[in-house]
């Protein structure tokens, strides 16, 4: 075997050495996964009998448990963390709480801490600097309408353009989508496939108008999908697309894409 070989195989071990934490069972998986691979590679021919004896010895003592740590030193560890939980009291919760885990963790992995008092820690944690609540700013609030424009007569591919909405900051396209339309359409879907699916796949992607303006499409809040009359008439699907941003004041025409071709909308008519 290859010296190229043979050191590709010593450096995998001793990556996978690096990380198994000296706690005893809780590294048992990470100790059987080495010396599994050690004994891969002595069958290989990569290493031999006796480095893969060696190799298996050295993932056990890595995993060895730790001696209990004195109650002097488990003391100055729970003060540690004490201290911990109240320091920094106006920085952010997120900060804070990564400190301390790390620090935890740390501890847990000394013997400094047991593993047992782990789930008593993390409550304090959450009781001192619980998490911060996720807020999220709508993309779009569609609260003011301010226009309503017929779409076209036509299908293209089965999907017709029903009416387009404008609003103070976005605009909803309004369609409607019958999979078997056109039957010599080659992109068209099976009335078994997923609603969202038809939606995603012949449903309006991009927007144009007449002042080069750039829209993004933006998932709709609930999809707006009549997914009851989708279950009684599979192959008829009513839908929404939203876009962003609004559509600007002296914009005359929207040019709606899809999958089957391009919608040309009068925005001069819209009422």
């Amino acid at each position: 075997m290859s010296r190229t070989a043979y050191a590709y195989a010593v450096r995998r071990l001793e990556r996978s050495l690096g990380v198994v934490p000296p706690a005893g069972e809780h590294g048992r998986p990470l100790v059987q996964n080495g010396q599994s691979l050690a004994l891969g590679l002595a069958e290989l021919g990569v290493l031999s009998a006796d480095e893969a004896q060696e190799w298996h010895a050295r993932f056990e003592h890595a995993a060895r448990p730790l001696l209990p740590a004195g109650p002097e030193m488990r003391a100055r560890a729970a003060k540690l963390l004490e201290r911990e939980l109240e320091a920094q009291p106006s920085a952010p919760a997120l900060e804070r709480r990564e400190h301390f885990t790390e620090m935890l963790r740390a501890l847990l992995e000394i013997g400094a801490v047991g593993w047992d008092e782990e789930s008593d820690w993390m409550e304090r944690l959450e009781a001192t600097v619980p998490k911060p609540p996720v807020t999220y700013a709508p993309l779009y609030q569609a609260r003011e309408l301010r226009a309503v424009a017929v779409g076209p007569a036509d299908r293209l591919g089965g999907l017709r353009i029903t009416s387009v909405e404008l609003f103070d900051d976005c605009l909803i396209v309004r369609w409607h989508l019958v999979v078997e339309e056109d039957h010599d359409w080659q992109g068209r879907v099976f009335p078994a496939d997923h609603g969202g699916d038809l939606a995603e796949t012949h449903g309006p992607n991009a927007l144009a108008d007449d002042l080069g303006t750039s829209y993004a499409a933006t998932p709709i809040d609930s999809m707006d999908l009549d997914w009851l009359r989708l279950r009684q008439q599979p192959e008829v699907l009513p839908g929404a697309s939203v876009f962003l941003p609004q559509v600007p004041d002296g914009a005359r025409r929207l040019s709606i894409s899809c999958p089957a071709g391009n919608f040309e909308i009068d925005l001069r008519a819209a009422r």
